[in-house]
């Protein structure tokens, strides 16, 4: 029987992981509210792209129009 080697089974999961964050920050997304008055497209690490009436967050954590 072959023997489990968990350090490789750990450096497969870790390449994957960053793999998929690379994906992540590389798709954008697109969302938009009220009837398309607000529209904003946003990559995977939470950044604003483009957007009409894009929005933000605030020190109180609600969204702010820029």
């Amino acid at each position: 029987m072959a023997g489990f080697n968990l350090q490789e089974l750990m450096s497969q999961a870790k390449r994957q992981y960053e793999s998929l964050q690379k994906k992540m920050q590389e798709t954008i997304v697109e969302g938009s509210a009220g009837g398309g008055s607000v529209t904003v497209k946003m990559d995977g690490s939470k950044q604003i792209h483009d957007g009409r009436n894009a929005w933000r967050y605030g020190n109180s954590r609600h969204l702010v129009i820029e």
